[in-house]
């Protein structure tokens, strides 16, 4: 069964909080993919490469599936430092609430 040694671990969503799908009015660089036109959010395009720097085990995911995790990541450069999967459909724990389960890493994209 695989294990991750680790408690270095950290989740990036892909939509709205590593690239945006339309314009977010806050100065951010573009990306091409697959011809669209995409507002990288730096800041946490940053932190994936910081918490690598750190040896912290990335995931990245996406409600689309991850190939498009996969495809975003390799366009941001990111690829070699996460791991693209499938956003979870469910998540069973005994915490109230998503904050609660994930601690202080609790950030909202924006």
């Amino acid at each position: 069964m695989p294990v991750i040694r680790s408690d270095r671990v950290v989740f990036f969503d892909v939509d709205d909080t590593l690239i945006f799908w339309s314009d977010p009015l806050m100065d951010l660089p573009t990306i091409s993919i697959n011809g669209r036109t995409f507002w990288v959010h730096k800041k946490h395009v940053q932190k994936i490469r910081d918490y690598h720097l750190m040896n912290f085990k990335i995931f990245v995911w996406s409600n689309s599936g991850y190939e498009w995790a996969h495809l975003v990541c390799i366009c941001l450069g990111v690829e070699d430092m996460v791991t693209a999967m499938c956003k979870p459909h469910r998540v069973f724990d005994d915490a109230k609430t998503l904050g609660d389960t994930i601690g202080h890493g609790w950030m909202k994209p924006v």
